[in-house]
This record gives structure tokens, C-alpha cells and sequence, in this order.
């Protein structure tokens, strides 16, 4: 198992994660790269396209179902839908990478990627990581708040991608049946789950999947889902919601560990081959001292 989740980031991102123990975490729909979201889509959509001709009635307008065309479709309303949410029932993401103990040069793709090699390599303790994520569950209402290890390529005949598949199946069933009038058109009630539910569900898979040619990352993210509104527990009272960050032309963000009073410190910091080793103004916020390496890593 890996000892450290490594982020890798500018010199601004340094000082805000050091300085305040927090961390930012992205709407998934607004990612820089929103093919990473159509990758395990497309493969979700393409079952389920294949289980919604299966179902339908013999010869009921098989030659005017086109499975690209109806995926883009579904995509949009999707996005559509969480867009109506305010930034709520959304899914948030910060992303790392999986490093072992004797990692002290960093990852070439990633450096050049994310930190430019003039950025740095922040090392986090996987069991505090753990420690983090479950005081922001229990400051905070969430649906869900966890740590998800990526997986690289589908396996098509997995019962996840089956369950996912039947879900949005059963949904376009229900729309041809509604836009049609067709009562031979017989979706399965009895196994349709709450929309909010199975948008949480497809999100979550859709987030923990990326195309194998990326493989050399070694991801892993925290996947944070903030519900609206407060909640009342038992012996806790009220825990409150989640504030959601709307900047203009920016991405809607979640800041995690921003109620606590001690929040994350990084266990190594290696500097990037290219950036300014000169930490002392940033190190003095620390109440630890980190490991701190030069990275040696060979670069152009």
C-alpha cells in the first residue's frame, strides 16, 4: 500500500494549502479536461443503449435510435440537471498521486503536467489523509466524502457497469414510452432508483475511471458530495452545509478542512527541478517540520 498521496502544484497553491491546512475541490463538470467524465459515459451509454433495444418491441423505430446521437443527448440533459442543483448534489474532486516511501524525485508527467517543473510536490501520511476526510464528513452535511483510488480502463462485464447501464436504460425507456404514447414500451419500475441517487452513482463511477493512457498518474482523488441544507444528528445538533464558491468565470469549488481548527500538513515537500528552494516564509506556519527534498529528476 502506498505510504504517501502526493499533489503536485504551483508555488501560490503551496502557500494556500500550507498556510491554511485546506484543500480546493472542483465541480467534476467544470474540470479543465471534461473528456475525463465522457470516457466512462460513453461506455455506460453504449450498454445502455444496448439494453434499451433488447426491451423495446420488435421493429419499434430501431432505425431511428442512433446510440452517438442519444448519448450526446442524455450528456446534455445531465449536465443540465446539475447545473439546477446550485452547485448542490454535485460532485467535487481534488486529485493525487500514489507515491511510495523512497519517492523522493516525483513523477516527470506530473511535473510537467501540474507543477511545470518550477512547482512542487506536496507528501501527505495516507492514514491523516484518512483522519482529514472523516472530520470534514462529520463538520459538514455530505451525501458522501471519501477516497477513491482511480481505475484505469473498464471492465465491461463488471456488475457495476451492468447496474449502471440497466438504471439509465430503464430511464430511456421511460422517456420513448412517455414521448411515444406506447404502452408496449413496459419500463421496470420496481428497480428504478431515486434520480438523485443514480446520479450519484453514474458520477461517482464516472469520476473513478480514466482511460488507460494515463495510467502512469496513479490517481487517486477525494470524492466529496455536498447535500443542501443543514441536518439535525443526534448528540451532534445541527451540522451545517457546505458553502459552495461561485467565482465569476471560475469553477464552482468546496474548500475541505476550512472549520478546522488544526488542518493538514504535508509530510515531504519536494521541490520542483526548476522551482525556488527558498521556503523559510512558508515553512514558519507549520507546527511539524517536513522532509524537504530537491528533486533531481532529469528534465530539458
Amino acid at each position: 500500500m502506498s505510504r504517501f498521496l502526493s499533489h503536485y502544484t504551483t508555488r501560490q497553491g503551496l502557500e494556500g494549502i500550507v498556510k491554511t491546512g485546506t484543500f480546493w475541490a472542483t465541480n467534476f463538470l467544470q474540470l479543465n479536461d471534461p473528456s475525463e467524465f465522457f470516457y466512462s459515459w460513453q461506455k455506460i451509454q453504449k450498454s445502455a443503449f444496448e439494453y434499451v433495444q433488447e426491451k423495446l418491441p420488435s421493429g419499434f423505430l430501431s432505425e431511428k435510435l442512433d446510440a452517438e446521437k442519444g448519448a450526446a443527448e442524455c450528456a446534455e440533459q445531465f449536465r443540465r440537471h446539475f447545473e439546477s442543483t446550485n452547485g448542490y448534489e454535485n460532485l467535487y474532486v481534488t486529485s493525487f498521486s500514489q507515491s511510495d516511501s523512497d519517492d523522493s524525485i516525483g513523477n516527470l508527467t506530473l511535473w510537467k503536467n501540474y507543477a511545470k517543473l518550477d512547482g512542487y510536490c506536496l507528501q501527505f501520511d495516507v492514514a491523516h489523509m484518512d483522519d482529514f476526510i472523516e472530520a470534514e464528513k462529520d463538520t459538514f452535511h455530505y451525501h458522501a466524502c471519501k477516497i477513491a483510488k482511480i481505475n484505469y480502463g473498464i471492465d465491461e462485464n463488471s456488475k457495476e457497469l451492468r447496474d449502471l447501464s440497466i438504471q439509465l436504460g430503464e430511464q430511456q425507456l421511460l422517456g420513448l414510452q412517455q414521448e411515444f404514447n406506447d404502452n408496449r414500451i413496459k419500463p421496470n419500475f420496481q428497480i428504478h432508483e431515486r434520480p438523485s441517487v443514480f446520479s450519484r452513482m453514474i458520477m461517482e463511477y464516472c469520476a473513478s475511471h480514466k482511460d488507460p493512457a494515463f495510467i502512469d498518474e496513479r490517481e487517486t482523488r477525494i470524492l466529496a458530495y455536498p447535500a443542501e441544507g443543514a441536518v439535525m444528528k443526534m448528540w451532534r445538533g445541527i451540522i451545517p452545509n457546505k458553502q459552495i464558491h461561485c467565482d465569476a468565470d471560475k469553477p464552482q469549488k468546496i474548500i475541505l478542512g476550512d472549520r478546522f481548527q488544526r488542518g493538514i500538513e504535508p509530510r515531504r515537500i519536494i521541490i520542483g527541478p526548476k522551482a525556488d528552494p527558498d521556503l523559510s516564509s512558508i515553512l514558519c506556519s507549520l507546527k511539524g517540520r517536513p522532509e524537504i527534498i530537491r528533486s533531481d529528476i532529469p528534465v530539458r
